[in-house]
């Protein structure tokens, strides 16, 4: 189980890097410019430290029932939504 959740937070670390990107400007970027598009990525820089965070808690996991097998793929079906959901805040706000 924590191999199969560390390949899923792998995959979905590496979907969220992708999305991490600046949006274009027709006049390039100036200070307040810059500083703008950064603040609307934070919703998915967010996103991307929160998935570190998931993973290091696996990382501690010596034992676990049917409960906890059911809850962790509930987690990481959510947690397979975080690039969409980030991108769509992203849009959304900008």
């Amino acid at each position: 189980m924590i191999l199969f959740s560390d390949a899923v937070f792998a995959i979905v670390i590496t979907l969220m890097a992708i999305e991490i990107h600046l949006p274009e400007t027709p006049e390039g970027f100036t200070d307040a410019s810059l500083l703008r598009a950064i603040f609307h990525l934070i919703p998915v820089i967010l996103a991307y430290s929160v998935s570190f965070f998931f993973m290091k808690i696996f990382s501690l996991l010596k034992d676990y029932d049917k409960g906890l097998v059911i809850r962790n793929l509930l987690l990481l079906f959510f947690i397979g939504l975080f690039p969409f959901s980030a991108s769509v805040v992203t849009k959304a706000n900008g």
